[in-house]
């Protein structure tokens, strides 16, 4: 997962970690540690965030959540 990218994504859209985290029904500890790469969002949770920050773009989305860990 690219964290800089979905970072990038929230801002634009107008989300903190927190507002987002609570928005699809996570904690922000949760959401925090997904997003550090410490745990992995399943395909639910990426899905309900693009649908939230707008991304449509398939390549896009495989740009934030699939990208290797070491792009941070």
């Amino acid at each position: 997962m690219n964290t800089r990218e979905l970072k990038a994504e929230m801002a634009r859209a107008g989300y903190t970690q927190d507002s987002l985290a609570r928005e699809i029904g996570m904690t922000p500890t949760t959401f925090g540690r997904k997003a550090n790469n410490e745990a992995k969002f399943d395909i639910i949770e990426a899905n309900h965030i693009c649908i939230l920050l707008g991304v449509t773009d398939g390549a896009r989305k495989s740009e934030i959540f699939l990208a290797s860990s070491s792009q941070k």
